[in-house]
């Protein structure tokens, strides 16, 4: 029983149940031993002689289709996910679900260490106590952490996609993590900027860049108006006159192109004569 405290594994062996609990990750996933945890408690609410001990999948739904009427009933501070994942022997669910009943059946706190990782019903804890060459693939991930009980009890693609994206980044994330530690191992090089030497920005320079960035910012409320008018008037003028003489070289050519055309006419008309 790895993984559960003293004070729990002290409160098990005492209900004196009919199987003993070795491996909690496979010894409950069918439920029956979980009914009879209760049983003790509340004997004329679950009767034994309903629960099935088979390991098969429509055995085991049966069971907790019992066993979640009861938590409902009772209100029992018991998540769906935590009981899926004690179905489906996840990772740290079946231990996690005894340790909620330890506290909610005798009202008593547990006292443990800090865990060195959170509880996600993977097999992540297990795979970075490893060494490096050991861990698994990402094929090996999905494979591990996607039970076939699952894809049989909900085969829905959409959700099955999702957890397998979910692992997949967190494998790929742990796989960076892993080259940040040990760039050594991994052959990491350094890239052009990080060889480069920077150097820190000199005290003089940085006062300069901050009172111009001041002066920039903080004026006077009428001296930018003012500004910005004079700029606006500017602007208007210089479209002002540069359509004026637009329009002055358009009126030369035109009284040129006229006045030698008269020329012309007047040359022809000379000669006809």
């Amino acid at each position: 029983m790895s993984g559960l405290s003293r004070s729990v594994i002290k409160w098990i062996q005492s209900l004196d149940l009919t199987f003993q609990i070795k491996n909690p990750k496979w010894d409950l996933s069918n439920g029956f031993l979980v009914a009879e945890i209760f049983s003790w408690y509340y004997p004329d609410e679950i009767k034994m002689f309903t629960f099935n001990n088979g390991k098969s999948l429509d055995s085991k739904l049966s069971n907790w289709s019992l066993i979640k009427k009861f938590i409902v009933k009772n209100e029992m501070d018991i998540s769906n996910e935590l009981i899926d994942g004690t179905i489906h022997c996840k990772e740290g669910a079946a231990v996690l679900l005894l340790e909620n009943l330890y506290q909610f059946l005798t009202n008593r706190p547990i006292q443990k260490a800090q865990l060195e990782y959170e509880i996600d019903f993977t097999d992540k804890s297990y795979q970075m106590r490893l060494p490096y060459h050991a861990r698994s693939t990402a094929a090996r991930a999905i494979k591990t952490n996607i039970r076939n009980t699952e894809l049989m009890t909900d085969p829905n693609l959409k959700l099955s996609a999702q957890k397998v994206k979910i692992l997949i980044a967190n494998h790929v994330e742990n796989r960076k993590l892993d080259r940040e530690n040990e760039p050594a191992r991994f052959d990491v090089k350094m890239t052009v900027a990080e060889k480069c030497i920077q150097r820190p920005v000199p005290d003089t320079r940085k006062s300069s860049e901050v009172s111009n960035f001041n002066t920039d910012l903080f004026l006077p409320e009428s001296e930018f108006e003012q500004e910005q008018t004079a700029s606006q008037s500017n602007e208007m003028q210089n479209s002002k006159t540069l359509f004026l003489d637009s329009k002055k070289m358009s009126s030369e050519k035109n009284f040129k192109e006229i006045r030698v055309r008269q020329d012309a006419y007047n040359l022809s008309f000379a000669s006809v004569n």
